[in-house]
């Protein structure tokens, strides 16, 4: 009797968070996505548009509040601090008088090799990618991937 009462607790658990992740598919919140993405930097060009704009345009839709303005103005920055995971976005350097932009998730928690709060960090880049289409439609995404070093932990 006791397993049977684990099981349908597990399964009624699996199927709550299910839902939720449903729920933010649907309404949009976020896209689905292979996990890779927070192995990579998401590379955002422009056609003029200036950092106040960048700045203005997510902060508007800075879905979890995580984002706070660091850095000086040769070298802007927006630091992403969400629970157990860390962000940032910064000016790229560019040859052609286009604006770039680049993202990337810093640091994150795995437990029993899980990425906690994924959720949060995937609505958050779908934030940022809508603001930059918002900003200029033509906007070019590509990305890159980085070096990364994990620490999971399992217990």
């Amino acid at each position: 009797m006791y397993w049977i009462f684990l099981i349908g607790l597990t399964a009624a658990a699996l199927y709550i968070m299910y839902a939720r992740r449903k729920k933010l598919y649907d309404s949009g919140q976020i896209i689905k996505r292979n996990l890779d993405y927070l192995k990579q930097v998401h590379y955002f060009t422009l056609e003029n548009v200036g950092w106040e704009r960048v700045w203005n345009a997510l902060k508007d839709t800075d879905y979890h509040k995580a984002a706070s303005m660091a850095g000086d103005p040769q070298k802007p920055l927006i630091r992403y601090n969400g629970v157990n995971w860390s962000a940032q976005l910064y000016k790229c350097k560019r040859d052609d008088g286009k604006d770039c932009y680049g993202f990337q998730f810093l640091e994150w928690t795995e437990r029993q090799g899980m990425i906690q709060y994924e959720a949060h960090m995937n609505t958050v880049l779908t934030a940022i990618e809508r603001a930059f289409l918002q900003l200029d439609p033509q906007t070019e995404v590509s990305t890159e991937y980085v070096n990364t070093k994990t620490k999971p932990k399992f217990f």
